[in-house]
């Protein structure tokens, strides 16, 4: 019974929904030739969803200067797992079958990282960026989600820069900002890790640190009816929540060697009091 139901399952099409920048719902998408979207671990996927011309949705998408905003975002939900993108290519094309298609290229979420640049002080003016050197120790999830939490609140409450929305300024309401960082809900087992950075973007700071401790970034859109993204949470609707996952186990039980004959063994990794000293300690299964 399992099994039927999980074949029952994965033979499920996705819901394909498409908003305009201001994350209005234009339509579930229902009518598509071939639609893919890309997971990468630290970087940005790719989406294509490719739609008949005569498709109301494809008649929304060409006909730039009737839409009213310019970004088009996409949302992809599957099995508890959601995709999102903003729209970056849109293309009127030929099928292989002769007929006209629209084919519509996106990029993942993820790619916010790579427009958010980490300040020297984000708490200064540009003016006056002291000390000349972001820096921040500490376990690597809590000092990279610190770093990109600092770097969203020069973003989204306008400290020292008058935004275009004055009411925007000075305003530490994550209720109306459009990217939060998850608070952590569990013990940070992470490796230590010094960020730094001096006006890189937040995807090159990360990069690295994120790498060698093995955490991935994860962003999801949150919509209105979602379930709240943590206890007690108040967020706009189409808000990116930033979270960083912890995937490697190394100082929590993992598995390093094994064989057919003997299975998995179960191993602890420690770190010496110089933090670079490793011991690999196997305990009993």
């Amino acid at each position: 019974a399992r099994e039927t139901a999980e074949n029952e399952a994965r033979l499920q099409p996705a819901e394909v929904l498409l908003f305009d920048g201001d994350w209005n719902l234009r339509g579930r998408c229902t009518n598509e030739n071939k639609a893919s979207f890309q997971l990468l671990r630290n970087e940005t996927g790719m989406g294509e969803l490719e739609l008949p011309l005569d498709y109301y949705l494809s008649e929304w998408l060409a006909d730039v200067d009737a839409r009213g905003t310019t970004n088009v975002h996409v949302v992809v939900n599957k099995d508890g797992g959601r995709w999102g993108g903003r729209m970056a290519e849109l293309i009127v094309d030929k099928g292989s079958d002769g007929r006209k298609v629209v084919r519509a290229i996106f990029r993942h979420d993820y790619e916010e990282l790579k427009h958010i640049l980490v300040w020297s002080n984000p708490f200064l003016p540009a003016e006056i960026q002291f000390p000349r050197m972001w820096v921040i120790w500490g376990r690597a999830r809590w000092a990279l989600k610190t770093t990109l939490l600092c770097q969203l609140m020069r973003l989204e409450s306008s400290l020292w820069m008058l935004p275009a929305d004055p009411a925007g300024w000075f305003n530490f309401d994550q209720s109306e900002w459009w990217n939060v960082v998850k608070p952590d809900l569990t013990p940070d087992t992470s490796v230590a890790a010094v960020v730094h950075s001096r006006f890189k973007t937040m995807h090159d700071t990360s990069k690295r640190i994120a790498d060698d401790a093995q955490l991935v970034w994860e962003c999801r859109r949150y919509l209105d009816g979602d379930p709240p993204p943590w206890p007690g949470a108040n967020l706009r609707h189409g808000c990116l929540v930033w979270d960083l996952v912890d995937k490697s186990g190394w100082n929590t039980g993992t598995a390093f060697e094994g064989s057919l004959a003997e299975g998995i063994i179960s191993e602890l990794v420690n770190i010496g009091g110089d933090g670079i000293t490793e011991n690999v300690e196997q305990y009993i299964d």
